[in-house]
């Protein structure tokens, strides 16, 4: 023991002495590798990210999507973030964005992606269900001008996402952003820029959306700015658009909330695409160990002329004053940039600044119209940023919705209620987060579902998958689904509390959309399952009617009334098919005439056109009053069968890929059953146009 005292001294001596190389870490670029985004998927939220603490442009999700399920109805155009420095008196603009990181660093530990769900990983309890940490060195010189420094810092990143219901709404990144490098940065600035653009694929092309409908809120108690979708107020315009000529909603609430009957009456798709709230804000930052306060600048959301046409919702960077411009993209100037940085937003809502008549309205103020198409800069600095200093901070990323059941069937009740409830909902998930943060990432005892049925399609996380396989019984003329899923183990104990308090399964049905709503259809025991028990897997049959596409979830839940999420479910939507039928006679098209649409609830489902009463092997063409071939569909199955499908995305495409032109049709079917073998049927439908 004496030994040890006295060469304690010494011991700290090397440490001391060691202590500044080990700060300043900074390693050789020639081992710095590639980035690697990382689909985060497991919540409600999906995101893309890398080490760089950036917004990735993945596969999936290519978008910001919120609720996930690779349809989003929601994009959030995060290119994020950036950094500017002030390098021995060369002014450096670092660019974290996907498509730009290259020519600014590498990963000195690429991106792992770790799956822990049902808290079973390699985390258990004390990770996420899905969690991703990697560090982003940025370059000391210049590659493209070796002679000019850049800048070498060092980022680490660690992203966290779950799957359970009262914490699937939000991704934390944890990020860490050190020196390395050996001389110091003046006026170090990093931003997180974010734009509010609404998108959805079967809407792009509306006329009516991407057009100053976006609305915020200012939330003293947790200090953010919540964002919303309202209706449409033009730069030119002195009251928001009217949309009286159409059906409710939107002859009442205007296009707030993106009914998707807005433009179209008599639409039968009348869900709201746009009823999320969102908030995102820097949490726990400190600089050095010290406490900072983040600021925020609310912007328009501008690009220069030739760009508007791609992203709908921007403005020309003539139509937007100087202060108010804000850009996700490189070229705009270092002096617009600090104009941005210069200013914090001021703590309030926008429409409580815009009808204060004492306030100008021509954008030198807070709270003007161009605020409606908005760019938020979430950003900290300016600081002197020496060599060995560390600055950390946590950013949240946060939605929240009314009951998705009422929102995607849509009507004026949701339009009237979807800002207030998606409000107080995102205000719940947010307090949710910051239990977690408060909890280290933790979560409490009594807060853990039985785990999950399975996991969402085409992720390749190595979980089971809800299949879906239809059955038809010509005997008793039944149809539908035998669903397949994974059981909750026999010896299964509750990671919280140890119990095994598993109670059953649930098996919902969506008729409308992949989001919902959905409906319960069965409440299965855990004692009933075990009939329905096929090694660790549940098969339980359910049946529907005919011709009515559908998509399925499971979930699971405990006698304390906690549910998994809707993880597992269907992707497509899939009608039950009747059992075939021998009897040509009673082949028919549904629906016939098809007068525009199908008449189905699930706009996906809105080409559809089915032939009916089919043999279970046949040929069917498709004519022109002409004569001319236009569509050859080879059957083998049940009694039913589309023009196309919604997987392969060609519903009611002729075999060159055209759209059939409105008239009358002939159809020639060819049986193929044994005993049968060239019996047909010739019938006639109508498009109608």
């Amino acid at each position: 023991m004496n030994a040890i005292r006295r060469l304690l001294p010494l011991w700290v001596m090397c440490l001391v002495l060691m202590l500044p190389e080990f700060v300043n870490a900074q390693v050789p670029e020639s081992q710095l590798v590639g980035n690697n985004p990382i689909e985060f998927t497991a919540g409600r939220l999906w995101w893309g990210t890398s080490t760089a603490a950036n917004y990735a442009e993945t596969a999936i999700p290519n978008v910001v999507s919120y609720p996930g399920y690779y349809q989003a109805p929601d994009h959030m155009d995060m290119i994020a973030p950036w950094i500017w420095i002030n390098n021995q008196g060369r002014r450096v603009k670092i660019n974290l964005t996907e498509r730009s990181i290259v020519s600014f660093g590498g990963a000195v530990t690429p991106m792992v992606n770790n799956y822990n769900y049902n808290f079973v990983g390699p985390g258990g309890t004390n990770e996420a269900e899905q969690w991703g940490e990697g560090v982003f060195q940025t370059f000391k010189m210049n590659p493209a001008s070796p002679a000019d420094p850049m800048g070498a810092m060092q980022i680490t990143t660690k992203t966290m996402v779950w799957s359970v219901p009262k914490y699937d709404d939000f991704v934390i990144h944890k990020i860490k952003i050190k020196h390395v490098d050996d001389v110091p940065f003046e006026d170090f600035y990093m931003c997180f820029p974010a734009q509010v653009q609404y998108n959805n694929g079967q809407l792009v092309n509306n006329a009516f959306k991407f057009k100053n409908d976006m609305q915020f809120d200012w939330d003293p108690e947790r200090e953010i700015f919540i964002f919303y979708d309202d209706v449409q107020w033009p730069t030119t315009e002195s009251a928001p658009i009217a949309f009286s000529i159409f059906e409710p909603p939107g002859d009442v609430t205007g296009d707030g909330g993106d009914p998707g009957n807005i433009t179209e009456a008599g639409s039968l798709d009348r869900r709201l695409y746009e009823p999320e709230a969102r908030a995102w804000g820097i949490l726990n930052l400190t600089y050095n160990g010290q406490p900072e306060e983040p600021h925020y600048n609310i912007l328009a959301a501008a690009e220069s002329g030739t760009r508007t046409g791609n992203f709908a919702g921007r403005m020309s960077d003539d139509r937007v004053p100087a202060r108010e411009s804000g850009r996700l993209w490189a070229g705009q100037s270092w002096e617009q940039d600090l104009l941005a940085f210069s200013h914090d937003q001021e703590r309030a809502s926008w429409i409580d600044l815009w009808n204060d008549p004492s306030r100008p309205k021509d954008g030198s103020a807070d709270g003007n119209l161009f605020e409606r198409s908005p760019m938020l800069y979430s950003y900290i600095g300016p600081y002197t940023f020496q060599p060995g200093d560390e600055i950390e901070l946590i950013i949240l990323y946060c939605f929240g919705e009314m009951d998705r059941n009422v929102s995607q069937r849509g009507g004026l009740e949701a339009a009237q209620r979807y800002q207030a409830e998606g409000i107080a909902a995102l205000k719940q998930n947010w307090d949710s987060a910051l239990e977690l943060i408060a909890n280290n990432y933790k979560l409490p005892a009594d807060q853990y579902p039985p785990p999950l049925a399975g996991t969402q399609p085409f992720v390749e996380d190595g979980y089971p998958k809800l299949e879906a396989e239809p059955f038809a019984d010509a005997s008793t003329g039944t149809q539908g689904f035998t669903l397949t899923w994974q059981a909750v183990p026999d010896n299964y104990q509750d990671p919280g509390t140890g119990e095994n308090d598993f109670a059953g399964y649930r098996v919902y049905r969506s008729e409308i959309h992949i989001t919902g709503p959905w409906e319960l259809l069965e409440d299965i025991s855990a004692s009933e399952a075990a009939a329905y028990k096929q090694g660790d897997k549940i098969a339980f049959q359910v049946e529907t009617d005919p011709g009515i596409p559908f998509r399925f979830a499971v979930t699971s839940y405990d006698r304390h009334g906690l549910e998994s999420g809707i993880t597992a479910y269907t992707f497509f939507a899939t009608e039950a098919p009747k059992a075939p039928s021998d009897d040509m006679t009673q082949i028919r098209v549904v629906p016939n005439p098809f007068r525009q649409r199908s008449g189905l609830l699930d706009a996906s489902q809105n080409n559809r056109l089915a032939f009916v009463n089919i043999p279970a092997k046949c040929t069917i063409r498709i004519y022109t009053l002409a004569g001319d071939l236009i569509k050859i569909i080879e059957h083998d199955g049940f009694g039913e069968t589309t023009w196309g499908s919604q997987a392969n995305g060609n519903y009611l495409q002729t075999d060159f890929s055209e759209s059939p032109a409105a008239g009358l049709y002939i159809y020639h079917v060819t049986s193929h059953v044994a005993g049968q073998e060239g019996q047909s049927h010739v019938g006639k439908f109508m498009i109608i146009r």
